[in-house]
């Protein structure tokens, strides 16, 4: 489910005087697994920068990457990562520029996940002869679009994003039901000056 408004104005979520890619990370959680056991090594919950589209990753997207260790040799292990919500703010950008007298646009989407019902099915990995995956899922953060199907910038200005937050995310194995990492709020901005971007608090909130 989602929501869309233009002009963030609308929003009174937190005031930001932001610097391009800062990040606020709380409540992340990982246990060492147990010897011969299924378990995560390593997992790590992040938001895509500007330099993640090299691998066509979109800036804004959630990012699980993990090492699970433990597992049966060749072993076909399923992994979500979800959030309990996301918003993301878009701009109109001309030359990498923020052209702010264009306008905004604030999506806001509940139970984000990379498997939806009937959808996206769970992504498939497959375990090294050790028992040993190392992967990264990636779940999409829905960007804005203008009702009546419109577009939010004329030519020549592109669309981009100023700044994505997370909410209540995790990283599970659900061939296993290992939960790898929890971090309750993500915060990414990437370009400088002072928008509103709801709080976790106020997007939870939304009817």
């Amino acid at each position: 489910m989602k929501h869309t408004l233009k002009n963030q104005s609308m929003w009174a979520g937190i005031a930001l005087a932001v610097v391009a890619s800062a990040t606020f990370v709380t409540g992340t959680a990982l246990a060492a697994p147990p010897t011969g056991e299924p378990g995560f090594a390593r997992a790590d919950i992040s938001i895509a920068t500007r330099d993640s589209e090299a691998q066509e990753v979109a800036a804004g997207d959630l990012v699980c990457s993990f090492r699970e260790t433990g597992l049966n040799p060749f072993a076909l292990v399923s992994y979500e990562c979800r959030a309990d919500a996301a918003a993301l703010l878009e701009g109109c950008f001309f030359k990498n520029k923020l052209v702010i007298d264009a306008g905004t646009e604030l999506t806001v989407a509940l139970d984000v996940s990379n498997v939806e019902a009937g959808g996206h099915e769970a992504e498939l990995f497959l375990a090294n002869n050790s028992g040993a995956i190392n992967g990264e899922v990636i779940t999409a953060a829905e960007a804005p679009h203008t009702p009546g199907g419109g577009h939010l910038c004329p030519e020549p200005l592109e669309q981009g994003v100023i700044a994505a937050r997370w909410c209540g995310t995790s990283l599970t194995d659900t061939t296993n039901n290992i939960v790898g990492a929890e971090v309750t709020e993500l915060l990414e901005t990437f370009t400088r000056g002072a928008f509103t971007v709801p709080s976790c608090a106020e997007i939870l909130a939304t009817p």
